[in-house]
């Protein structure tokens, strides 16, 4: 039996290949999180702008963790009008054959499309994502592989876990 595990992110294990990132949260190794604003690495140094403006600098062994944060408003008004769109168009189908509606055609598809591209807006606007961008894997890490069962002979699938317990 073989067991094929696959793992894609943006993540990295390097500071140094972290881009600019304009917003998000940076956790410390002691734990600390910080929000910032226009992050940049220099060398092995992380600069970037507190929620007070100012600006931080630290090392890159003071890292444990970047996330880039933000939310889903623009993709959620994006899918929710082009079904707003399509719901519309298939729903006044049969308007161009009854003269009362047939003048209101195009201003109810435009007015459903916007409605329905707000809502989706509203709603993305209030789911945060957090995509992480940078990990210290020294400090944290899962390995899977295979290893031999030595009270049973046998290959089975393993899960190492290592923490960083001093520097």
């Amino acid at each position: 039996m073989v067991f094929l595990i696959n793992a894609y992110s943006q993540e990295t294990s390097e500071l140094s290949k972290v881009p600019p990132i304009k917003k998000g949260e940076i956790i410390l190794q002691d734990g600390t999180k910080i929000n910032f604003q226009q992050l940049s690495v220099v060398n092995d140094t992380v600069v970037f702008r507190n929620a007070q403006m100012e600006s931080i600098k630290y090392a890159s062994n003071d890292i444990y963790k970047i996330s880039k944060t933000g939310n889903y408003a623009a993709s959620g008004a994006l899918y929710s009008g082009l079904g707003g769109l399509l719901g519309a168009v298939l729903g006044t189908q049969g308007w161009d054959e009854v003269e009362e509606l047939k003048d209101k055609k195009g201003s109810f598809i435009v007015g459903a499309t916007l409605v329905c591209a707000a809502i989706g807006g509203i709603t993305g606007a209030m789911i945060k994502k957090e995509i992480v961008v940078y990990k210290n894997s020294t400090s944290f890490s899962f390995q899977p592989g295979l290893g031999l069962d030595y009270h049973h002979d046998q290959m089975n699938l393993m899960l190492t876990c290592r923490i960083k317990i001093n520097n």
